[in-house]
C-alpha cells in the first residue's frame, strides 16, 4: 500500500514526504491542503485543532488556529513541499517543510490533529488522529 504509516521507536512515520501544500482550508478548523506532484487535486488536509508552534526564519512563534494572523502565515507556506512528517505515538504532530519552517502540534486532553484523506467533492475520511495522549490511525483504503 502506498501510504502506509511506520513505526520507528517513539514515533510513526507518516508518508506525506513530497507532498505540496496546495491551499488553506478554513471551514472546521485550520487545515493544510495537501497535492501530490503533478495533480492539481488535494489529496489530503491536516487539520490543526489548537494552538501550534510554527519556526520560520529562525523565529519561533505560538499561533492560534483561528486567528487570522496565524492563517495569513499559513498561506504564506503554499507552494512548499513536506520534508518530513512523523507524530510521536503520544499524539504530538512534527511537520518540516522543504525551507526548514517546522511545525509542531502538541498533544492535548482532545484530538488536537487530524490528516485526512479526500475523496471525490471534498468527501474526507479520517486517517490519522493525534492528541488525548496517543496517535491512532487507520489503514486507507484506496
Amino acid at each position: 500500500m502506498k501510504f502506509r504509516i511506520k513505526e520507528k521507536g517513539k514515533s510513526y512515520l507518516l508518508p506525506l514526504e513530497g507532498f505540496k501544500i496546495s491551499g488553506i482550508d478554513i471551514r472546521d478548523f485550520l487545515g493544510l491542503e495537501l497535492t501530490e506532484e503533478g495533480s492539481n487535486r488535494p489529496m489530503f488536509v491536516i487539520d490543526i485543532n489548537l494552538n501550534f508552534e510554527m519556526t520560520r526564519f529562525n523565529q519561533s512563534e505560538t499561533l492560534a488556529p483561528y486567528d487570522k494572523e496565524a492563517v495569513k502565515k499559513m498561506i504564506d507556506l503554499i507552494g512548499l513541499k513536506i520534508k518530513k512528517s512523523e507524530s510521536s505515538k503520544t499524539g504530538d504532530l512534527y511537520l518540516t517543510l522543504d525551507d526548514g519552517t517546522e511545525i509542531n502540534v502538541p498533544d492535548a486532553e482532545y484530538e488536537s490533529w487530524h490528516i485526512n484523506k479526500i475523496h471525490q467533492e471534498r468527501i474526507k475520511n479520517i486517517w490519522v488522529i493525534g492528541g488525548v495522549g496517543m496517535t491512532s490511525y487507520f489503514e486507507l483504503n484506496e
